[in-house]
């Protein structure tokens, strides 16, 4: 629950983060959000077979793990 209502909070100020706190240009946050989805393909991919060897639960469990600790490295460098 914590995730999910965290994730839609965050993603919104993405672009504020990206521009204020990493001092991007707004041509190079447009490029994340070029290749996010192209990443998120790949990765589903990746999800899928893993769940076929580790089971559905473990690879979510996995993915979800590492997304909030990914989101936990993003807070970290912006201090």
């Amino acid at each position: 629950l914590t995730v999910s209502l965290a994730s839609g909070m965050t993603t919104k100020f993405f672009p504020l983060f990206f521009k204020n706190i990493v001092h991007m240009s707004p041509a190079s946050v447009q490029g994340i959000y070029l290749v996010v989805p192209l990443c998120m393909a790949v990765m589903s991919i990746i999800a899928q077979a893993s769940s076929r060897k580790l089971g559905r639960v473990l690879a979510i469990m996995l993915f979800r793990g590492t997304g909030v600790a990914l989101l936990g490295v993003m807070i970290a460098l912006e201090r």
